[in-house]
Parts: structure tokens; sequence; C-alpha cells
């Protein structure tokens, strides 16, 4: 008598296989009530036990998932924020010609004061005509002339 080779399909080995975890009962009984071998039964669930999920690894999976989707939403915020600030913040042509006018001072307090900033020190303010200095800052004989730019000439290799 010739033996007929069946074979059964992916989803009916791991149908058997989470029925057999899940279950209570004996190997056999579950191997009886689907028609086929034990150890069919046990090859089937020891292959698949890996890719099994418990309601217990669920429920720390959709835990887990909640978690990272709101660090996605928070770190969208961030990035979202970070490319409004560099978008309106003006890049200078370089360093040497930069110049500070009462304009580009004005826009300035304005932006830092739009962002929720506190306002920078100034150094000088007007008292009643004369020039006064900032007393956290210090007297005016404490001020020393900056240096002259000197480019950077490493070329980093």
């Amino acid at each position: 008598m010739e033996r007929i080779r069946v074979s059964y399909s992916d989803a009916f080995r791991r149908k058997v296989a989470a029925d057999w975890m899940r279950s209570e009962e004996p190997i056999t009984e579950v191997a009886k009530r689907y028609g086929i071998a034990t150890e069919l039964v046990s090859l089937w669930g020891h292959r698949y036990e890996e890719e099994y999920v418990t309601d217990e690894d669920y429920q720390g999976l959709k835990r887990r998932i909640g978690e990272l989707e709101r660090m996605v939403d928070r770190l969208a915020k961030e990035n979202a924020f970070l490319k409004k600030f560099a978008a309106s913040k003006p890049t200078p042509k370089s360093r040497d010609t930069l110049i500070v006018t009462a304009k580009n001072l004005a826009q300035s307090r304005r932006a830092v004061k739009s962002w929720g900033l506190p306002a920078a020190a100034t150094t000088t303010e007007r008292d009643s005509g004369k020039e006064a200095l900032n007393p956290t800052l210090g007297s005016k004989g404490d001020l020393k002339p900056l240096p002259p730019f000197i480019p950077d000439t490493d070329t980093g290799g």
C-alpha cells in the first residue's frame, strides 16, 4: 500500500499550533480534533512558538506603540518649531561686515520677545542726556577694545 503525502497550508499549521498553545488540553486531544499525528502538532507548536503572542505580550506591545506614537508626535512638534525658528533667523553675510543698527536691534528684541525669551542686557542707556553704563556690567574704565578679527586658516585636515 502506497502512502499518501498530505501537505498542509501554513495558515492551517499556525492555527493548530496556536490552538495547542492556548488550550489546556493534552496534545493528543488537539491532534485527534484535527485528525493529524501528535508529532505534527508538537513540531508545528515548537516551530511557531516564537511567533505566538500572548494577551500579556499583546498589551505590552500596545502600550509600547502608544509611547512611541507620543514620542513621534512630540518630536514632530519640536521639528516644526525648529524649522520655524531657523527660517525666521537671518543669517549674517560675513562676520566682519555685521553691523548692529537701531533697526537690527529693534528687530532682534521683537523676535526675542515673540519667542518668550528674556531680553538681553544692554551696555549703555541714555540717562538724562549723558551716557551711563548698566550697573551690572561695570564701569566705563573696565571696557577694553575687541581684538582684530583673525580669519580661520585651519583647513581641518
